[in-house]
């Protein structure tokens, strides 16, 4: 396992980047400077977790990690589905619980919506839930299945005065800034077609306009696609 993904997951991402969101930090700037400089008079946040069993769950630990939060308290819970609402209830201490996520932040009021589910079915309504009520909004990826849809949530994100949060930590993967410049350089040719799959992020496919120009195996993140290139094209 690299240091970077040994020092940076999903939790990580959460604690350094949505509380120091919402207080008015870039995610970019001193985020874990301003989280490790909290004190317990330091403003509280009430968090909503909305989850759905079945339908993306809970994320990956999106709802245990304001755990860690000593100025975050969890006042409620969501989920369509009996069993698993109970199963969160109990995992996150949490007494309020709801069927129906739009009951939940009307009624315990929180600062910030946890919207935990990593599929994309009910992203953009409970984002929209959220935003229309002034809570800020942190949400577990893929976003959303349209760019209208993302437009609306900026949209009524900005109208009501809220901060919103993609939890996409592989956005600041060193990988990204390598892969530009590469193609910057017209190191691999030009490029005409990408493709990524599930977990295995990054760079599994390239197409070029000139069959002669053939990317290298090193330049393929993908273990699957640099085995395949190098059967392809033994050197």
């Amino acid at each position: 396992m690299s240091e970077y993904k040994r020092t940076m997951n999903r939790r990580a991402f959460l604690q350094r980047s949505t509380v120091a969101s919402v207080a008015g930090y870039s995610a970019i700037q001193s985020a874990s400077a301003a989280v490790s400089s909290w004190s317990p008079g330091d403003k509280r946040y009430r968090i909503g977790v909305l989850g759905s069993t079945g339908r993306g769950d809970y994320g990956h630990d999106m709802d245990r990690a304001w755990l860690d939060f000593p100025n975050c308290e969890i006042v409620g819970v969501s989920d369509h589905d009996e069993a698993g609402l109970a199963k969160a209830a109990k995992r996150l201490d949490v007494k309020e619980t709801f069927s129906d996520y739009r009951e939940m932040l009307d009624k315990a009021k929180p600062d910030i919506a946890c919207i935990c589910p990593d599929r994309m079915a009910d992203h953009y309504e409970m984002a929209m839930a959220a935003a229309e009520r002034g809570i800020h909004i942190i949400i577990e990826k893929p976003f959303v299945p349209s760019l209208d849809q993302a437009d609306d949530i900026a949209a009524a994100c900005k109208a009501s005065g809220v901060k919103f949060n993609l939890a996409l930590w592989s956005h600041y993967s060193p990988r990204w800034p390598r892969i530009k410049q590469l193609i910057a350089d017209g190191a691999i040719g030009r490029v005409l077609e990408y493709r990524a799959r599930g977990r295995q992020i990054v760079l599994n496919l390239l197409t070029f306009e000139r069959v002669s120009v053939i990317p290298r195996p090193q330049h393929v993140s993908d273990p699957f696609e640099r085995d395949r290139l190098r059967r392809m094209h033994p050197r």
